[in-house]
């Protein structure tokens, strides 16, 4: 799961950097740790080169979510959460993201919110409405407008599955499911013989517009067909 996870990332990395024209032998990486963390895994940034994101306790292997400011840590959770995953953060100082509530003993899924932390210290809990099950919703981004983007999962205890993950903007308190009009996936399970994990070259994305009959469109990026999709060692 791990592998497959890493290996996606890496895909959307090359997809950003490629759409975006930077030139990825040019940029400069610096490494993050946050002090005494098992894990720490940068998510958002924002104008002012706040970074926000998570950390995993050594001791507990909980998860914390923190924000960095001026080369300072600062850990934060949100009151009785099990996990508080941080995923962006606005010029504002606005953070989104998610937080998991500790699982009841018959629960193979765990309860999930969004939430909306201000500089202040204002916290708000934000959750799709209407959805049957196991409430699980999560924030990925926000904008300087206030605008926000997520997700939510209609999640079945009874199958121990999800049927179905979509879309929303939130905003001004309203909630719009967005679907992409043709579902689409793409395996990138490690090579058993090989070991190995595919990565992409710049010139191996193509890029296609779709739009949906309510004229929202749709860029999709995505690997192109024929060699350029490789395995490295």
């Amino acid at each position: 799961m791990s592998n497959r996870c890493y290996a996606l990332s890496v895909l959307l990395f090359g997809a950003v950097i490629t759409a975006g024209g930077y030139n990825v032998n040019a940029l400069k990486f610096t490494s993050l740790q946050f002090p005494g963390a098992r894990i720490t895994e940068a998510a958002g940034i924002n104008i002012h080169g706040q970074v926000v994101g998570s950390w995993q306790d050594s001791t507990t292997g909980l998860g914390h979510g923190f924000v960095l400011s001026d080369g300072v840590y600062r850990s934060f959770d949100v009151p009785g959460a099990r996990g508080t995953y941080p995923q962006d953060i606005n010029d504002d100082g606005v953070i989104v993201g998610a937080y998991d509530l500790p699982s009841h003993d018959a629960q193979v899924c765990c309860e999930t919110h969004g939430f909306v932390l201000t500089p202040e210290g204002r916290l708000s809990t934000i959750t799709f409405p209407g959805v049957l099950g196991l409430p699980v919703t999560w924030l990925a981004g926000i904008n300087n407008s206030g605008q926000i983007v997520g997700g939510y999962s209609e999640f079945d205890e009874s199958i121990a599955d999800t049927r179905g993950v979509h879309g929303f903007l939130f905003e001004d308190g309203v909630f719009t499911q967005i679907d992409f009009p043709e579902p689409a996936f793409i395996d990138l399970s490690l090579s058993p013989q090989t070991s190995t994990m595919p990565v992409i070259s710049s010139a191996a994305i193509t890029t296609t517009t779709r739009s949906r009959p309510d004229g929202a469109i749709f860029s999709e990026m995505a690997p192109s067909a024929g060699s350029m999709l490789r395995n490295r060692r």
